[in-house]
């Protein structure tokens, strides 16, 4: 049988949304879209700041602390959460939602994963190559394209130490998720999110003709499409009390 969820007292659901690698609050047109077409149905939508004031000094343990953070300010309303995340930012959400440490359990929550980073702890060497690994250590830092300023900025060795001991893959869990991927992804391999969306309990998967941004008219659509029935799902489940 699923897990019970906890009561809802009525109010209108939470949306959190982790962006991107390099990316932040104001760059992310997926984000702005989903705000743009759900906010008059929700209580609060969020895009946390997950990169703070130094891109430089970034990790995975500081992107971490900031999204529960933000998870652990929404109000203690019992109302659902959908937490939502494109590329590194949907890593860090699936990966968050199966954490031990980590209690969801006081709201109920589902997953929108949009291009999952799943497989980029182990993809460093393949990316960036031996001499560019050692390189990265050797000088302390190395250039990135950086989204949110448009240009190129460095990233301490800090962030490559930080990714140790992260799986690929974080583990599939029962709560509901949709995942939506470019099938002439890049960067991140389709068949890594088919393969967790094949282990989760509930989990539906879209696979569209297009890369990793996944920013075009008609992704934008299915995106809004898919966050609006995630939400229904969430009001509309009957719900039990936890034990």
């Amino acid at each position: 049988m699923p897990p019970k969820m906890p009561a809802v007292t009525g109010s209108k659901p939470h949306l959190i949304y982790l962006h991107g690698f390099a990316s932040g609050p104001d760059t992310t047109s997926k984000g702005a879209a989903l705000r743009h077409a759900l906010s008059a149905r929700l209580s609060s939508f969020l895009i946390p700041d997950l990169e703070g004031p130094d891109f430089h000094d970034l990790t995975m343990d500081s992107m971490v602390q900031r999204a529960e953070q933000a998870i652990a300010a929404l109000p203690d309303d019992g109302a659902p959460l959908l937490l939502a995340g494109s590329s590194l930012g949907a890593w860090l959400a699936a990966w968050l939602a199966a954490a031990p440490a980590f209690n969801l359990a006081r709201r109920p929550v589902a997953l929108l994963l949009i291009s999952p980073a799943f497989t980029f702890v182990s993809r460093w060497r393949e990316l960036l190559g031996d001499a560019g690994i050692a390189a990265w250590r050797s000088e302390g830092s190395r250039p990135f394209f950086h989204y949110r300023s448009q240009s190129e900025r460095s990233l301490g060795v800090g962030f490559l130490d930080s990714c140790q001991g992260l799986p690929d893959t974080p583990a599939a869990v029962a709560m509901p998720v949709t995942v939506v991927h470019g099938r002439q992804d890049e960067l991140a391999p389709w068949r890594a999110a088919l393969a967790y969306a094949e282990a989760a309990a509930d989990c539906r998967f879209h696979l569209l003709n297009e890369g990793h941004s996944l920013d075009s008219e008609a992704a934008c659509s299915l995106l809004i499409h898919c966050a609006n029935e995630l939400l229904h799902r969430l009001e509309s489940a009957p719900r039990g009390v936890p034990e």
